[in-house]
């Protein structure tokens, strides 16, 4: 059972369940059905034994974790991790006193094969030593050798969480804790396209970061050990292709600038030049004399967009004295009674400016 399911480095859980009053069995592979109902060879009323055998043709070692039966329905794969490692040695001389050596720490008397307390992940090394009748002293060669219960540990110092990136890609640094480390990759695409660095900086690929068109990344870490586990840590960043938008108005001889950028990144700079002079950094509302100007301006957000220059072309005049005033017409109307007799005395007068 099982066929094409089962790869190099990885622990299985396999479960069986037994009918013996329908003389069948079931098979589970990490959870899946992989034998329904199968006929159990021999007619039997009871189970007394368990035995797992390796085929011959089985090029390689296999290992038993935990060995449960029925009433315990909820071991999972690891339960018993940390019940202690097994220490097996041979020896060929009688000793009277036997013990052992753990990273260089002072020994500790064994009567022979025994379990040891699990040491914490990472790298280890241990010696046997015993003592004969004489007295004399027969080390062990030192056995080194490497714990790890778990993934590595994965921490992203950059990209920041939310941070803006535009054209280029961003760099990224990032933290591992694993004694065994083996590969590193990371994905814009959610594993459709793996890059693998080694390190732990670098900078996200120019192509890669060139297909994403989405104002929202995904960056994925990952890291796998000798062991074969896999954990990874994810960051999501911002990115802005869309330059800012300026805009320039006037209000007599003064001149102001705005300019938006929408959900990007930001405005960072916003200049402008004056009769093709040099860049002016624009910071409050400017004044031009009377003349002809040709005023050039643009924005760029924090992430280096740059907006195509905008150009206003505009004469400031002073006001034309010269011209003719406009005349104005005065009608007053006075009224009066002579002699009582009602007089409406209406006088018009021309008055007009004077040149």
């Amino acid at each position: 059972f099982g066929a094409g399911k089962f790869s190099v480095g990885t622990w299985f859980h396999i479960r069986i369940d037994f009918d013996l009053v329908t003389k069948k069995f079931d098979i589970y592979l990490d959870g899946v059905k992989e034998v329904d109902q199968e006929d159990i060879f021999y007619d039997i009323n009871s189970l007394q034994n368990v035995a797992f055998y390796q085929t011959y043709t089985f090029p390689g070692y296999w290992y038993l974790d935990a060995l449960s039966f029925s009433w315990d329905l909820d071991y999972n794969i690891g339960d018993n991790l940390y019940e202690g490692l097994l220490l097996s040695f041979e020896n060929t001389t009688t000793f009277d006193w036997i013990g052992y050596s753990l990273d260089g720490q002072a020994n500790k008397t064994i009567l022979g094969n025994t379990t040891i307390l699990m040491p914490e992940d990472g790298s280890h090394s241990i010696q046997i030593f015993g003592n004969d009748t004489l007295g004399k002293n027969y080390p062990s060669d030192v056995r080194y050798f490497s714990i790890d219960t778990g993934p590595p540990e994965i921490t992203i110092i950059t990209p920041v969480q939310d941070n803006f990136f535009g054209v280029s890609p961003p760099s990224f640094e990032i933290t591992i804790i694993e004694p065994n480390l083996n590969t590193t990759w990371y994905t814009l695409d959610n594993g459709a396209i793996n890059k693998t660095f080694s390190g732990l900086t670098g900078t996200i690929d120019q192509t890669e970061w060139n297909k994403i068109v989405a104002d929202i990344v995904t960056i994925k870490f990952y890291a796998n050990d000798t062991f074969g586990f896999v954990s990874n840590a994810e960051v999501v960043i911002k990115k802005d292709l869309n330059a800012p938008q300026s805009s320039i108005s006037r209000e007599g001889l003064t001149f102001t600038i705005i300019a938006e950028d929408g959900l990007g990144s930001g405005v960072s700079v916003l200049r402008y030049k004056i009769n093709g002079s040099t860049w002016i950094y624009y910071t409050s509302p400017f004044n031009l004399d009377y003349g002809n100007y040709n005023i050039t301006y643009q924005a760029i957000d924090a992430v280096g967009n740059v907006e195509v220059e905008n150009t206003l072309i505009i004469k400031l005049s002073e006001p034309d004295i010269s011209e003719e005033p406009p005349n104005w017409t005065i009608i007053i109307m006075t009224t009066a009674i002579i002699g009582g007799i009602g007089l409406v005395i209406v006088i018009t007068m021309i008055i007009r400016k004077r040149k």
